[in-house]
Parts: C-alpha cells; sequence; structure tokens
C-alpha cells in the first residue's frame, strides 16, 4: 500500500487525500503540488480501503482529518464508488467533501450525482494541467467552501 504525504510549506495547516490506484498519477500530482506553491499537505493512498482505513483511524485518534479527499472514479476492488459511499456510511468522516477524478471525458456522472458527490473533475493528463488544477482548488474551494471548520476538519485559530 502507498502511503506518502508531501507539503508545499514547512507549516502546513490544512491537508488533502488522493485515492489513485495509479502510482505515476499519484506522482505527478506531488511533483504539481510542489510547483503550484499551493500551501497544502497531500496524502496519497492507492486503493479505496486503505483509505477507509486511514480515515477511520485518523478520527479515532482525534487527529486533523483531511478538508477533501479526491477520489479516482476507476480503480479495482473498490471503485470511486464504493469507496465514496462507504465514506458516507462513517459516522465520523461521512461528511468529508469528495471529489471524484476520472480520466474520461464521457464516464456516466449520474450514479455519481445520484449518490450526492460533491463535485466531479476529469483528471488534467499533464503536469501544468495538474498545477492550474491545485491552484483552482485552492482558489475556489479552500478560499470559497471551507471557511474556519465549516466540513469538521480541525482547523487552527488565529
Amino acid at each position: 500500500m502507498a502511503n506518502a504525504s508531501d507539503q508545499a510549506t514547512t507549516e502546513v495547516q490544512r491537508h488533502i487525500l488522493l485515492v489513485d490506484d495509479s502510482e505515476p498519477d499519484r506522482l505527478l500530482a506531488r511533483a504539481a503540488l510542489r510547483q503550484s506553491g499551493v500551501p497544502l499537505k497531500l496524502d496519497c493512498l492507492d486503493n479505496g480501503r486503505a483509505a477507509i482505513i486511514w480515515l477511520a483511524a485518523r478520527e479515532q485518534a482525534a487527529e486533523t482529518r483531511p478538508i477533501l479527499v479526491l477520489l479516482d472514479m476507476r480503480m479495482p476492488d473498490w471503485d470511486g464508488l464504493r469507496t465514496f459511499e462507504e465514506i458516507r456510511r462513517h459516522p465520523r468522516i461521512g461528511s468529508t467533501p469528495v471529489v471524484f477524478l476520472t480520466a474520461l471525458e464521457t464516464h456516466d456522472t449520474g450514479p455519481m450525482y445520484e449518490a450526492d458527490v460533491n463535485a466531479y473533475v476529469v483528471k488534467p493528463a499533464s503536469l501544468p494541467g495538474l498545477i492550474k488544477f491545485f491552484k483552482d482548488l485552492d482558489g475556489f474551494w479552500y478560499d470559497h467552501i471551507t471557511q474556519g471548520d465549516v466540513i469538521g476538519a480541525k482547523m487552527p485559530t488565529t
């Protein structure tokens, strides 16, 4: 199981979890985040089961959970939808926002939105595309959606 984290700055106040079975995609995401300058910690896991265990363990240990999960739609064993459903079933982590990622522009989004996913994004396939993705994510998601601990993540007070 791949589990690694990177920091864009020394003091990171927020982080996201990327769940993607593709090691090249996880490595590209880490590189893009570093180059984007977005002050964010990125934890990466390679499968849905590991994500559920990791999220539950963080909650049980009273550790700060990620403020967002980026979830690959197509994975072996548990696909993104199954992983999303398991996240939503968990009483403490169930409110964590989830954004589905897929490489397929023509993927059927109906089941995702019927399951009440927060967002769906076609996964950028290039380093410049991912750098832009993290910058856009920072500008939209973090600045406009996650004010304080609206989603329940433990945020430091200043």
